[in-house]
């Protein structure tokens, strides 16, 4: 686990870095008295969305909240209709789609898509796999 113990009048605090979610709900688990009552109710926060096809839509250096990334290109994930916290980053547009998963397959912008998007990648039916595939 990523953090450090820190101690606080009598009581011992867990400060964490970024990313280590799940390592906190394992250490509440193991070290903290209400640690199982915490797993439950945490749980569902850091379970993937499920329901619908994987998709990553691609952003030239966007610039509006909540990705504010003005020097890289982002790809950021949904599933479903439902956007997760996943973000991939790259400093050039080849370099990000070199970090998208293999299997994707490209598609241009659509009307209903988010304006500031350049295009999406999805996981398509072997039936639907039109243009590139990546």
């Amino acid at each position: 686990m990523t953090g450090a113990r820190i101690a606080n009048g009598g009581e011992t605090q867990f400060a964490l870095s970024d990313g280590c979610h799940k390592d906190a709900v394992k250490f509440a688990v193991a070290n903290l008295p209400w640690g199982d009552a915490m797993r439950r109710l945490l749980s569902g926060w850091f379970r993937p969305p499920t329901g619908g096809p994987i998709t990553w839509v691609v952003y030239d250096r966007p610039s509006r909240p909540p990705l504010i990334y003005p020097d890289l290109f982002v790809a950021a994930k949904w599933v479903g209709t439902t956007p997760t916290s996943d973000l991939l980053t790259g400093g050039t547009y080849r370099e990000l789609c070199l970090k998208l998963p293999v299997g994707m397959t490209r598609r241009d912008r659509q009307p209903e898509d988010d304006p500031d998007a350049i295009e999406v990648w999805s996981q398509a039916a072997a039936a639907d796999r039109p243009r590139e595939q990546h």
